[in-house]
Parts: structure tokens; C-alpha cells; sequence
């Protein structure tokens, strides 16, 4: 793309084309960017990352706990959310360098 932006200024002679490492180089020069890696977040999940809600979650596991007399070392973890098909676990990305901590992308992605 930065390549098709220099052919169509129409300098004369042409510009040479961009190097592989431009990018980097531009990122340096640009005082107010960095890049972070950062972290892939499903959509559905992001919609329900309330403090309210997730609270309210948690009390309704413990309160059943006690209805049935579930102790601790009969609770167990498990996850089967799968990976995104297509979609690398983390990227790199370009963020402002105010930013702390990872960036989240959010994916809506395929679970099958």
C-alpha cells in the first residue's frame, strides 16, 4: 500500500520503493507509537465483562456450593472454548505509547 501512495504522488523520476523494514523505522521515528503484542478477546465475551454481573455469577456458584455441601477440593476447571480457526493466538500491533499493558483485539471468530 505505501508502495501504490509513492507511484501515485507522480514524482518524476518515480520514488524507489519502500524497504523491508520501513515500518519499524517509521515507528521508531513516530515518538508518540510503539508496539505490543497484544491479546485476542471473543466478542460475546466482552459484552459481559461487568463487575456486576461477573460478581453476581460467582455468588450463584457459591451459594449453590453451600446448598449441596460442595467442598473445595471437589470443584474442578475446566475450559472447552477451543481456539479461533484462522486467527494467530497473538500479533503484534501498533499502539499509542500512553498504552499500558496488552492490547485487546476483540474477534468475533469461529469456535467449531
Amino acid at each position: 500500500m505505501a508502495d501504490h501512495l509513492l507511484a501515485a504522488r507522480g514524482e518524476d523520476p518515480p520514488l524507489k520503493p519502500v524497504g523491508k523494514y520501513w515500518v519499524l523505522r517509521f515507528i521508531k521515528a513516530q515518538l508518540e507509537l510503539q508496539t505490543k503484542w497484544n491479546r485476542r478477546f471473543h466478542s460475546q465475551r466482552a459484552l459481559y465483562e461487568d463487575p456486576t454481573t461477573i460478581r453476581a455469577w460467582y455468588q450463584r456458584v457459591e451459594d449453590v456450593r453451600q446448598i449441596y455441601g460442595i467442598l473445595d477440593e471437589d470443584t474442578y476447571n475446566f475450559d472447552e472454548t477451543g481456539f479461533t480457526i484462522g486467527i494467530a493466538g497473538t500479533s503484534k500491533v501498533v499502539t499509542s505509547i500512553e498504552t499500558v499493558g496488552r492490547v485487546i483485539s476483540i474477534e468475533p471468530g469461529n469456535r467449531d
